[in-house]
């Protein structure tokens, strides 16, 4: 276990900024995403179910 650990304190050490910050990153913006999505998609099933007496 502490082998893997120190390999992943290399990688983070060693590999160029805009690599880690794009791959780092990448998790966050596509849960940002799928959220907004699903925010998008709720409005519209709301808005039909609820019609003009909303």
């Amino acid at each position: 276990m502490k082998n893997q650990n120190s390999s992943n304190n290399h990688v983070l050490a060693d590999d160029r900024v805009g690599r880690l910050l794009v791959s780092l990153s990448m998790p966050a913006m596509i849960g940002m995403f799928v959220t907004a999505l699903y925010n998008v998609v709720d409005t519209i099933f709301v808005g039909r179910g609820v019609g003009p007496m909303a």
